[in-house]
C-alpha cells in the first residue's frame, strides 16, 4: 500500500485527540497495523540521560527478547534500530530473513541485525523499516520502526510510514510543550502561594515546614530537608524542617560544615545537582538507612541541593532526593528544577531574615518596655521628696516641739492647744501615708513588683480594657464567676498578665465575623497549673461586620495578624517569665486561645 485513503487520514489524525503520552504511543502503535495489516509496530523513545532509546510501546512481541535492567534499551549503532537512532536517518531492509550481517554491511557501512526482539512470528521478519521521530526543532524524540512476515515493504511503503511518523513526531512534541508549559505554571503557582504567604509566618519553624512541603510537592520530589547553621556553633548544620522523612529526625539530624553533601554546599556556596549521588565523593549518606524505610519510589539517588544565603554568606541549605517522573517527563533533577528552586530560595533567605529581624525588634520591645517601667520609678522616685518628705518633717519638727515644751514645763501647753498641734501632726502624718500608699501602687503597675492576684480581678480589669471594642461587635461575654472564685491566689505581676489577657480577648474577638456573637472565658484548675481558655464563637445568623482595615479585607478574618506581634510578646513573657505557655487553636467558626501558667509562677 503506498497511498492512504481519507479514512486512513482521519485515523491517522485522530493521533491528536489524544491528551496523554500513553494514549498517543498506544494509539500510533496499534493504529499502523491495522491501516497497513503489516505484524506490528515499536516506538522508542530517546533517554536524554543515558543516550539510549527504550522501547516505550509496541503491538508485538515475540521471538528473542535481550533485556536490560527490565527494558528493552538500544545504544548507538547497535543493530539496525540503533543505526537509525544514531544517524537519524529512515532505514528500509527487504528481504532481511535473506540476507546476513556482511550483505547488511554492504548496503551500510556499519550495519547489523542485531535479533533483541521482533515483533514478527518468525526471529528474521522478512521486511524492516524504520524512521526517526524528530521534533520541530531538530531534536530526536525517538525511533519508530516496523517488520512483516510475508510482505516486503517498498519505497512508497516507507514514505507512507514517514509521513505517519511525522504525524507522531508532532503529536509527541505538542505533548512536550503541553507538558513543559504546565510544568512553568505549577513552577508560578508555587512561587506565587510562597510569595504571598512566605512573609506572613512569624515562627521560623512554621515558615520552614510551609517551604519544605511546598517545594517537594511542586518540583515533585520525594524528600525535601532544610538545614540551618546552630545559632550557638556555626560550623554545625541542623535539620530545621523536613517532608518525607521521619520526624524524630527533625532537630535532630545534624552535619558539619563541609562534611557530605550538606556540608560541601554550605562550605563552598554552590549548588550541586547529580543523577546519582553515589558517584559523587563527597557523599556520605549519614541518615540514608533511617530515611530509606519512608521512601515510595526506592533508594535516595537523584539529588538537588542548594545554599541559602542572606547577603551572600551561606546560613543553610536545602536538598530535594528522588526526583518522582510525572507523565513523560524526567526521573532526574532538570535545569528548570534548579532554575525556579533558586527563586524560591531566594525568597526563603528573606523570609528567614525578617523573621530574624522581628525577633530582635520582639526583644527590644521586651526591653524597651522594662527600660519604661524603670524610668516611670526613676520619675516617681524625684517626686517622693516633695510629695512625702516635706509633710514627714512638718510632723517631725511639730512632735519635738511638744516634747521640748513638756520637758520644760508639763503645764506650759493647754489641753485645746496640744490637740490642735497633735491634729497637725496627724495630717501630716496621714499626707506621708497617702505618698505611701501611691507609691505602692504606682511601682506595682509600673514596675515588676509581684502580689498576690485574683483571677477574676485580673480579667475584670482586661475586659474593661476593651470593653468598646466588645460593645460596638455586640459581643456576649460569658464567664463562670464561682469558678473564678474557687481558684486561689497566685503571685503574678498583675499588669504583665494584664496585657496578656487584652492581647488573648483581643484575638478572639477580631476573628469574629457577625455581630452577636460570644466570648467565653473559662477557667480550669488542673493539678499545679491553671489554664485560662479564651474562646470566640461566631454567631453565623448574625449581621456580618464589616472590615474596618485594608489589611482586615485583604488577609480576612481567619487571619490574626494585626495581633501577632503582640502575640509573640504575650508568649514570650509567659514562657520567660512565668514558665507558662500559650496556645492558638482555629477552626471555621471559632478561635480558642489558651494560657497555661504554674499556680507557683
Amino acid at each position: 500500500m503506498s497511498t492512504l485513503t481519507i479514512d486512513q487520514i482521519l485515523k491517522v489524525g485522530s493521533i491528536f485527540s489524544e491528551k496523554s503520552l500513553n494514549g498517543i504511543l498506544e494509539k500510533s502503535v496499534n493504529l499502523i497495523p491495522n491501516i497497513f495489516n503489516w505484524k506490528g509496530c515499536s516506538i522508542f523513545l530517546y533517554d536524554e540521560n543515558n543516550d539510549v532509546i527504550k522501547l516505550a510501546k509496541t503491538s508485538g512481541l515475540t521471538g528473542a527478547i535481550d533485556r536490560k535492567n527490565g527494558e528493552i534499551i538500544y545504544e548507538r549503532n547497535e543493530g539496525l534500530t540503533g543505526w537509525v537512532f544514531d544517524k537519524k536517518k529512515p532505514l528500509l531492509i527487504r528481504d532481511l530473513n535473506k540476507k546476513s550481517n556482511s550483505d547488511l554491511a554492504r548496503f551500510h557501512p556499519g550495519l547489523r541485525w542485531k535479533g533483541k526482539y521482533s515483533e514478527a512470528d518468525s526471529r528474521k521478519a522478512k521486511s524492516f523499516m524504520a524512521v526517526p521521530l524528530v521534533s520541530q526543532n531538530g531534536q530526536l524524540l525517538g525511533v519508530m520502526r516496523a517488520v512483516s512476515d510475508d510482505y516486503n515493504f517498498k519505497k512508497s511503503d516507507l514514505d507512507v510510514f514517514m509521513l505517519i511518523a511525522n504525524y507522531v513526531s508532532l503529536a509527541l512534541d505538542n505533548y512536550k510543550y503541553i507538558m513543559n508549559e504546565r510544568r512553568k505554571s505549577e513552577y508560578l503557582e508555587l512561587l506565587m502561594k510562597v510569595g504571598t504567604q512566605i512573609l506572613s509566618f512569624f515562627e521560623l519553624d512554621d515558615l520552614l515546614r510551609f517551604v519544605a512541603e511546598n517545594t517537594a510537592k511542586t518540583i515533585s520530589s520525594e524528600t525535601c530537608e532544610i538545614y540551618l547553621r546552630d545559632e550557638y556553633n556555626k560550623e554545625r548544620l541542623v535539620l530545621r524542617a523536613g517532608y518525607g522523612i521521619p520526624e524524630e529526625l527533625i532537630n535532630v539530624a545534624e552535619h558539619k560544615i563541609g562534611e557530605g553533601l550538606t556540608g560541601t554546599i554550605v562550605k563552598e556556596n554552590r549548588t550541586i545537582r547529580s543523577k546519582n549521588v553515589l558517584t559523587l565523593p563527597y557523599y556520605k549518606g549519614k541518615y540514608r538507612n533511617a530515611i530509606k524505610g519512608h521512601l515510595k519510589y526506592g533508594d535516595r539517588l537523584t539529588f538537588l541541593g542548594m545554599p541559602i544565603k542572606i547577603k551572600d554568606e551561606p546560613i543553610g541549605a536545602i536538598k530535594l532526593y528522588n526526583k518522582i517522573p510525572k507523565e513523560g517527563g524526567p526521573d532526574y533533577f532538570t535545569e528548570d528544577d534548579e532554575k525556579y528552586l533558586r527563586i524560591l530560595v531566594d525568597m526563603l533567605s528573606v523570609a528567614i531574615e525578617n523573621v530574624q529581624y522581628l525577633e530582635t525588634i520582639k526583644l527590644s520591645a521586651l526591653k524597651t518596655l522594662k527600660s519604661q517601667r524603670l524610668t516611670a520609678l526613676g520619675t516617681l522616685a524625684v517626686r517622693i521628696p516633695n510629695d512625702i518628705g516635706n509633710p514627714l518633717v512638718e510632723a517631725q519638727l511639730g512632735i519635738g516641739s511638744i516634747v521640748r515644751k513638756f520637758e520644760k514645763d508639763p503645764k506650759a501647753l493647754p489641753p485645746e492647744e496640744l490637740i490642735d498641734r497633735l491634729r497637725m501632726i496627724g495630717e501630716n502624718l496621714k499626707k506621708v501615708s497617702q505618698g505611701i500608699r501611691v507609691l505602692q501602687d504606682f511601682s506595682t503597675k509600673a514596675g515588676y513588683h509581684r502580689i498576690k492576684c485574683k483571677w477574676g480581678d485580673l480579667i475584670d480589669e482586661s475586659l474593661l480594657l476593651v470593653k468598646s471594642e466588645l460593645f460596638s461587635k455586640k459581643i456576649n461575654v460569658e464567664r463562670n464567676r464561682s469558678e473564678e472564685a474557687n481558684l486561689p491566689e497566685t503571685v503574678l505581676d498583675p499588669n504583665e498578665i494584664t496585657e496578656v489577657l487584652v492581647t488573648l480577648i483581643s484575638i478572639a474577638v477580631f476573628r469574629l465575623k457577625h455581630y452577636g456573637s460570644t466570648l467565653k472565658i473559662g477557667t480550669i484548675r488542673d493539678r499545679e497549673k491553671l489554664r485560662i481558655v479564651i474562646e470566640g464563637k461566631d454567631n453565623k445568623s448574625g449581621t456580618e461586620i464589616p472590615r474596618r482595615s485594608v489589611e482586615e479585607k485583604v488577609v480576612g478574618a481567619k487571619s490574626y495578624k494585626p495581633y501577632q506581634f503582640s502575640l509573640d510578646i504575650a508568649r514570650e513573657v509567659i514562657t520567660t517569665n512565668y514558665g507558662g505557655r500559650i496556645d492558638f487553636q482555629e477552626e471555621d467558626s471559632c478561635s480558642k486561645l489558651i494560657l497555661e501558667i504554674p499556680m507557683r509562677a
